[in-house]
């Protein structure tokens, strides 16, 4: 993941509870998953939550991935 997207997308202490999530708009990537999960489409979410960007979605979409990539590995030994 860029710097920017790990600068964008990150776990904070205090925010959402130090989990995974775009602080700044106080969203967690959780949250965006259950979103989409729900049926919401992009234009969905954006509309519902305007804070966020296209860009948010998709940088939440690929922090999860490389997070379950992340445990798969670490499973994997």
């Amino acid at each position: 993941m860029s710097l920017y997207a790990q600068q964008r997308v990150r776990k904070e202490p205090g925010v959402c509870g130090g989990i995974l999530s775009i602080p700044e708009e106080r969203m967690p990537v959780s949250f965006i998953l259950r979103c989409f999960a729900s049926g919401m489409s992009h234009r969905e979410i954006l509309r519902a939550y305007p804070q966020l960007s296209e860009e948010d979605l998709r940088l939440a979409l690929l922090a999860a991935a490389e997070r379950l990539e992340s445990d798969d590995e670490a499973a994997a030994g």
